[in-house]
């Protein structure tokens, strides 16, 4: 997996990218894992589960609330983006899309994608991306 920028944000490029876990204690984890590697995506703050037609709000501080998301283990994920404004967009290949608007008091997300990457969603949207620093380098965040 790899972080591409875009000029409305960024989008996470995947192969053949499946959801291979789902946890839930007070936040969303999924696992997203491809061919080559893994990310695992935390969702903090309510978000919603799209079809096109209907719409239903999963939040994790309300277990029961996250139920509509058990059936896409395994499902296919086909794009991951992220704009600058700090809404993050799963789609599966089902059609149906997982959105996490970002939140004024608290980080909405973060999507780690191991020995490279973390991008969280900080209070107000702003997204800060840490990468893996190079030897020698120090890990500074970017916006």
């Amino acid at each position: 997996m790899q972080l591409k920028d875009t000029d409305f944000g960024w989008f996470v490029a995947t192969d053949d990218c499946r959801v291979g876990r789902i946890e839930i204690d007070f936040r969303l984890c999924l696992l997203l894992a491809d061919h080559a590697d893994t990310a695992t995506v935390c969702i903090e703050t309510a978000c919603r589960l799209s079809d096109g037609d209907t719409t239903v709000i999963l939040n994790p501080a309300d277990q029961r609330s996250v139920c509509p998301i058990l059936p896409f283990f395994n499902a296919e994920v086909t794009r991951i983006s992220i704009r600058k404004t700090g809404t993050l967009t799963i789609e599966f290949e089902s059609g149906r899309s997982l959105t996490v608007d970002p939140d004024e008091s608290y980080e909405a997300w973060q999507i780690g994608i191991p020995g490279a990457t973390l991008l969280v969603c900080s209070p107000g949207g702003t997204v800060c991306i840490f990468e893996e620093p190079r030897p020698g380098e120090q890990d500074e965040p970017k916006k």
